[in-house]
């Protein structure tokens, strides 16, 4: 059989399928492909952050900061995952008449990424120039982002500065893409349960999730996929009101803990800060703060599962922001929370001669005297760590509970009853899920 494209009047046809198909290919291996998140037109937003310096004094006025994304983000592809901040450089110079002023003398950039969506998250990298570490979009309205700036002398502070989304309709401009066989057969096909992400964890609970917070003294760590749902898994199973009444903003991931005298403490699973920026300030009003390390992850004897050690640790730790909500007195001080007050009174004797030596309490330099109960015999913490406290008694008490509920009930049925009626309203749990 001849081929067609020997006769004179194919050889047009066989250029153009030639030319298509020599594009195709192109577009194909050209990198940085992009692919744009389903059914969004990928669109550039900017926001603006403005001062209000109008009489001329400082270098604050006509120097507005500035950030720019792509509204689809990572799920765009490389070429729209990448968030740019753009900052002024500025100088002080004499005048003639021996006044000083403020000279802009250029802008500058730093680049970091951004995950996407109206209410997506943008992380720039640790150390940069200018101190800032993470953004958050809120509903595509206005980006909050902190700054964590070491002034030195003055010392260590964050704050959170407000930009505006100058165009915030490129987060509902939506294409409608035809119909194909394969989508039809997808859309009939069972649902698929999507991953958890960073975005979903705040969208749901208003709780950040942040990689490496920026702190120098930390090593760098992410939370992986894994991680988020073992985390979304924790927060999915407890009452929305007591979320709603733990003092916690952020959820970060490191490597290792670092204590305060600066040394790693390598066997620290997850710590409770009350104030990011200042643990010991009763003042702060900062960023409540749980850091999950590493060692949650590795098995012990006591703990061989190593997902169900890290859902305990995180667990574990928001019981402390629990007991550092409604402090009578002091915010720093735990034991004059009325929860705990109240769990320590049903489920100990009141010991009026001092702290109870079956406590292996060890009272911090300036801490407030420890409250006076006593150990019972026939009810005792569940674990040996929760013999340390009070405080570390309820925290490790509520993570058997969920995880381990007849283990608490043969050891002390008083502290099951009082987490059971007391924190979570009469809902009880089997090995970590809500029983119906």
């Amino acid at each position: 059989m001849k081929s067609l494209y020997l006769k004179p009047k194919y050889r047009f046809l066989r250029l153009v399928f030639l030319f298509f198909l020599a594009v195709s290919i192109l577009i194909t291996l050209t990198p940085n492909s992009v692919k744009a998140q389903e059914g969004q037109i990928p669109q550039l937003v900017t926001a603006i952050m403005y001062f209000n310096d109008k009489e001329g004094e400082g270098c604050l006025p006509h120097m507005d900061l500035q950030i720019e994304i792509y509204n689809v983000g990572s799920q765009g592809g490389e070429a729209y995952s990448q968030a740019v901040y753009t900052f002024p450089e500025a100088t002080f110079v004499n005048t003639s008449d021996g006044d000083i002023a403020c000279v802009n003398t250029g802008y500058s950039k730093i680049y970091g990424t951004f995950t996407g969506g109206p209410n997506g998250t943008i992380t720039f990298p640790d150390g940069n120039s200018e101190s800032i570490t993470t953004c958050q979009v809120i509903d595509g309205q206005t980006i909050e982002c902190i700054y964590d700036i070491d002034l030195y002398d003055l010392g260590r502070s964050v704050f959170t500065w407000v930009y505006i989304i100058q165009n915030p309709e490129a987060f509902q401009t939506v294409v409608t893409p035809s119909i194909t066989q394969e989508e039809t057969e997808q859309a009939t096909a069972e649902p698929t349960v999507e991953a958890v992400t960073s975005e979903t964890i705040y969208n749901t609970y208003g709780i950040r999730v942040e990689d490496s917070f920026g702190d120098d003294q930390y090593e760098q760590a992410s939370w992986t996929d894994e991680e988020l749902g073992l985390l979304n898994d924790v927060l999915k199973e407890l009452p929305p009101e007591m979320i709603k009444n733990m003092k916690i903003k952020s959820f970060i991931r490191n490597k290792v803990s670092i204590g305060m005298d600066g040394n790693q403490k390598p066997k620290e699973n997850g710590t409770y800060f009350i104030c990011e920026a200042n643990n010991n300030d009763p003042r702060c009003d900062g960023n409540p703060a749980i850091r999950i390390y590493d060692n949650a992850l590795i098995p012990t004897a006591e703990n061989p599962d190593p997902a169900k050690k890290f859902k305990g640790t995180i667990l574990h730790e928001l019981i402390h922001s629990l007991q550092y909500n409604n402090t009578r007195d002091n915010p720093t001080d735990a034991y004059s929370t009325p929860l705990l007050y109240n769990y320590m009174d049903a489920v100990t004797t009141p010991n009026a001669n001092g702290w109870d030596p079956g406590w292996e309490y060890k009272q911090a330099p300036g801490a407030p005297p420890p409250p006076k109960w006593q150990l019972t015999s026939s009810q005792l913490p569940p674990t040996s760590y929760g013999k340390l406290n009070p405080k570390e008694d309820m925290c490790e008490s509520v993570k058997i509970y969920m995880y381990d509920p007849q283990k608490l009930k043969d050891s002390s049925p008083l502290r099951y009853a009082f987490i059971r009626d007391e924190m979570f309203g009469g809902v009880e749990y089997e090995n970590g899920e809500q029983k119906e």
